[in-house]
């Protein structure tokens, strides 16, 4: 321990710098940044009706047919919430340790690789300043778990701990898809690069005896289910899009092209990689690289939450390119001076927002009755303890299903929800009565009482 607190000067100082300014952007822009993220009512109001009333299918949203994956996120997610409160804040808190001690194992996992701390000072900054990662800890999402997960099946591996490292993939698999997929990608550039055959095989049994071990767990969940993973499967790995790459979502379809500055920094460090022939010396890097592009293709959803599990392969990348440049922190400072701005932007444009205030509007405007309401994926968390039910206006199943006769509808002109066909077809004709108006924050705030008596419901 005295041996890894014994930092050089610099690197202290830069240590220091970088996880004060990290821990400022992570503590300002806590319940600011992505407000009206769909995805948080989305997983929460699954994981909340699972826990409590045992409802193992998508009743806000209607999306899917089950509860296939993401028993351990409900559990650990839903265990903490049960204490602390369901908030949305709370969910975030959760979501940003995960983050967090992820970039722990990755310093420790680095160390262990025989890489110097000053590269593993870098990638920890860049780690948690970086858009994939800190979006992950301000969600409710998956991603937070299953990142953590694959860090800790990585962390293991390299430490020798093959057999449970297997055990801890399957979790990650159970908890999303993602996790099993990346898991064994980062554990297998590991043995790549690292292992004579001998060894190699050795460890492979191991971890696969574990993948076996783990998959008792993901049965224990899911044994009734077993037929609809392979559809799940197909679907994630769908070739029929013309353009279906998480990566090209991340860099190309975000507000504001804001990560092409991002896709500038990697591509220049993959070209000086690879002209200055550094996967002679960089073994790890240059397979991890490899198998994370070519995972890309396999996994053809366009989800650009998942670009979480492509970016450990850049930032090492970019740390060492810098550190053969004999400029360690150089990327440090050039990411942190693209990315301040961008964070400074959302706090001077979110900062007077309250989110519990807003909730507080949402609820005014219905009256205290037990008719459902029909509302925007954030307003779930408004009525998500009261005697009545919630409906997403981008509910995807057929609404005539769901027999709605009297019921709210609030419309919110900040939201970037839009109605699926199916609940605007379903509105249209109905009765609408304005019962509530008013703005919060430059919204427009308006609930209708919707009479749908005369319709046929089949």
């Amino acid at each position: 321990m005295n041996k890894l607190i014994n930092f050089k000067e610099k690197d202290s100082i830069v240590l220091i710098l970088g996880v004060t300014i990290c821990g400022f952007v992570y503590y300002f822009l806590h319940g600011i940044y992505a407000i009206y993220d769909i995805d948080n009512a989305w997983v929460l109001s699954n994981t909340y009706y699972y826990l409590i009333d045992n409802i193992q299918y998508d009743k806000v949203f209607g999306a899917g047919s089950g509860f296939y994956f993401a028993k351990t996120h409900a559990w650990l997610y839903g265990s903490i919430l049960n204490i602390f409160g369901w908030e949305l804040s709370n969910a975030r808190i959760i979501s940003t340790i995960l983050i967090w001690m992820s970039a722990l194992l990755w310093f420790f996992l680095l160390l262990k690789m025989g890489y110097s701390r000053n590269i593993a000072f870098a990638f920890i900054l860049l780690f948690l300043i970086l858009e994939p990662n800190f979006a992950a800890a301000n969600k409710a999402r998956v991603d937070a778990l299953v990142f953590f997960l694959v860090s800790l099946a990585t962390f293991l591996a390299v430490y020798k701990a093959f057999f449970i490292s297997g055990i801890v993939s399957m979790v990650a698999l159970e908890t999303h898809l993602m996790g099993g997929a990346m898991s064994g990608i980062y554990v297998l550039a590991y043995l790549l690069s690292n292992y004579r055959a001998k060894d190699k095989r050795s460890a492979w049994w191991l971890y696969s005896l574990g993948l076996i071990i783990g998959i008792f767990y993901y049965l224990a969940f899911h044994h009734e289910n077993l037929s609809e993973i392979l559809s799940i499967v197909a679907q994630a790995t769908n070739l029929k899009d013309q353009v279906n790459h998480y990566l090209y979502a991340y860099f190309f379809t975000t507000k504001y092209y804001r990560h092409i500055p991002e896709l500038v920094v990697i591509s220049i460090s993959c070209y000086i990689f690879i002209a200055k022939k550094l996967y002679r010396t960089e073994q790890f890097v240059g397979i991890f690289i490899l198998l994370v592009l070519i995972s890309t293709f396999i996994i053809r959803r366009p989800n650009f939450h998942y670009a979480i599990y492509a970016y450990p392969a850049f930032i090492l990348l970019i740390v060492v390119v810098s550190k053969y440049l004999k400029h360690s922190y150089l990327s440090v400072a050039l990411i942190f001076a693209m990315l301040l701005p961008q964070y400074g932007f959302v706090y001077f444009k979110y900062n007077h927002f309250e989110f519990n205030e807003y909730l507080k509007v949402i609820r005014k405007s219905v009256p205290k009755d037990d008719l459902p309401v029909v509302g925007y994926s954030t307003h779930w968390f408004a009525f998500y303890n009261e005697n009545r039910d919630f409906f997403a206006i981008n509910y995807q199943k057929d609404v005539a299903q769901l027999s709605l006769k009297d019921f709210y509808l609030i419309d919110d002109s900040q939201h970037v929800d839009s109605y699926s066909i199916s609940m605007a077809d379903f509105i249209k004709d109905c009765d609408a009565q304005v019962i509530f108006e008013t703005t919060f924050d430059s919204s427009v705030i308006l609930t209708k009482k919707m009479i749908c008596q005369q319709r046929e419901f089949q």
